[in-house]
Order: structure tokens, then sequence, then C-alpha cells
């Protein structure tokens, strides 16, 4: 999860002072060409516990989808082993949220709302004989999260039309066969400015340093020096709030992955 040094995180311009909780570091925000985005709720969507009941009945859910609450027993302690069957079970999962990405990048434009692309995702979601793992954890109203411009992550899907020259990250994850499988992605909108594409590539090849620190025998902590070094190098800086986690039969738990060093 990047920024420009210079760029908050989710405040409107009224609230650039000294004190304010942002993560730009000089003395006043960067030029920039995107809207500020505020929640645009739909009140005519149906509520979470009707977008589950017209799932179909034949598709597993996890625990949580019914109560909201995810077991807390069901969290290791530590970091898991895998079998070999359960690492092909969790990245047949990976694979088609990855697939589902791609669907829904080429379906971001100009004009269409995220609960259009919430509703397109829960339908392929659904194509494929899976559950939603966003929809109803922890309460979550959504089947993805996204996060438009100023929202640094697990944005929810509204109303706001999407406009030319905002970044749109979206977050999909599925619940196959028992495991989940999780990926994100940041999708231009049309025509965006410079500061917009150097962003999102920089995140990318901060994703790409990450996985070269990854490997057997290495230090767990080496992935977030590699991305936090990588950032800075290239005038960005990390969010330190949002961690990378573990994922399996749960869809957070051990080990916490920092992007800082």
């Amino acid at each position: 999860m990047l920024k420009w040094l210079s760029q908050t995180s989710h405040l409107p311009k009224s609230s650039f002072s000294p004190t304010s909780l942002c993560f730009w570091s000089w003395s006043k925000p960067p030029p920039s060409n995107f809207s500020l985005v505020t929640p645009a709720p739909d009140p005519s969507q149906p509520n979470t516990g009707e977008i589950i009941r017209l799932i179909p009945p034949h598709i597993p859910r996890p625990a949580y989808a019914k109560s909201g609450k995810p077991d807390p027993r069901q969290i290791p302690s530590k970091p898991v082993n895998w079998s070999p069957l359960e690492i092909i079970k969790i990245r047949e999962s990976c694979v088609l949220a990855k697939k589902i990405l791609k669907e829904i990048g080429a379906f971001v434009q100009p004009g269409i709302t995220t609960q259009e692309i919430d509703d397109f995702a829960r339908e392929l979601i659904i194509i494929h004989n899976a559950f939603p793992s966003p929809l109803n954890f922890n309460g979550f109203p959504k089947s993805i999260s996204t996060s438009v411009n100023n929202i640094a992550a697990h944005g929810i899907p509204d109303s706001r039309p999407l406009e030319s020259g905002d970044i749109l990250s979206v977050d999909v994850t599925v619940y196959l066969d028992g495991f989940h499988g999780d990926c994100s992605d940041t999708f231009h909108v049309g025509e965006v400015d410079n500061y917009a594409k150097s962003l999102v590539g920089v995140t990318r090849e901060c994703l790409e340093k990450g996985i070269e620190a990854c490997g057997p025998g290495k230090w767990i902590r080496g992935i977030g020096h590699a991305i936090h070094r990588h950032a800075r190098k290239n005038n960005c800086t990390v969010v330190p709030i949002f961690l990378g986690h573990g994922i399996g039969e749960f869809v957070h738990g051990p080990p916490d992955i920092y992007h800082c060093l």
C-alpha cells in the first residue's frame, strides 16, 4: 500500500493542517487532478442478508457468512505449514481470484459505479461455484472492496460513477472448496495524470521486490525492507497501518507481513 510522500490517505483538502493525521510529509499537498471521494451509499441496494440468500445454496460458504463474526478459535496463533494438497487448494482459490480481478480490470471505465463492479464480480464468483469472502466478514456489506483515489484500502462499493483520471484499487477474495484466495490490483480509469501513473507503477514494482525477497530460509521482515526501500527510492512511502497476511482456511491470519522497515 503506497502513497506519494505528500499525499494524504483520506482527508479532504479542508482538513490539511500541521496537526492533521495524514501520510504526506511536505508542508502542503502536491498538485493533483483526481477527485477526492466521499461515501455515496445507495439505499435501494439489498442488505447483506438478502444478497447472501440470493447465492445458490449448493455453493459452500465460510462459517461467518451468516453471523458476520469470524470464529477467533479458527485463527491459528502462529503461521501454518500447509500440506501439499492444501497448497493446491489455496493455489486454485488464488488463481480464480486473479482471473476475476483480470475480468474486473477490463470492465473498469469512466461512468460505471463501483456498485456495478461489485455486482459484476459477485456474478463471476458465483458462476465458478465460489463465495465472495468479504461478504459479511465482520459485517462488510459487499463482495469486493473498491478504493478510489484518496481511499487507502477496503473501500465499500457505492453509487459514485468513476471519472476519467481516477485510480481504482480492487481487492478480490474468494472462498473455493474450503480455502480462501486473495489478490488485488490498481487500475487507471480513462486518462490519468503522471502522478497516478507513477504511483501505480511503483506499487507494482514494490510487489515484485517483495516477491523476490521471499524464499526458504529468508527472513519475513526482508519483504517489508525490500518494499520500503524501493518506495522511498521512488519518492513514495508505505501506509504503515496496513499489513500483508497469511491466508488459507481463514481470510486473515499469521504471519503479519509489514511493508515498512
